[in-house]
């Protein structure tokens, strides 16, 4: 119940008080990890199938704390399902750099 409750706020509506430069909603760490690893399980699936490399090139680029892993494997792995929908995560990437 826990992870539904986190994606909830995490992908929820934003609070009033998030809205940064030209009053576009911002998201917080949480929400720009949680994109990077959606676009970077998105942008694995592009080419066909998820494969072994792929998964140990975003290991080695995202350091993730001993705790989190499981989470973040269940979310990647939701993730890499279907290259539909990473706009919405592009979006937020680029609207926060």
């Amino acid at each position: 119940m826990r992870i539904y409750a986190a994606a909830a706020r995490l992908f929820g509506p934003q609070k009033r008080t998030d809205y940064g430069k030209d009053n576009l909603y911002t998201v917080g760490d949480a929400g720009i990890v949680a994109a990077l690893i959606a676009l970077g399980a998105k942008l694995a699936k592009a080419d066909g199938i998820v494969n072994n490399d792929e998964i140990k090139a975003f290991k080695k680029v995202f350091h993730i704390d001993e705790n989190a892993v499981p989470g973040v494997e269940r979310f990647y792995n939701l993730a890499k399902q279907t290259t539909l929908g990473y706009q919405p995560y592009a979006k937020m990437i680029y609207r926060h750099y």
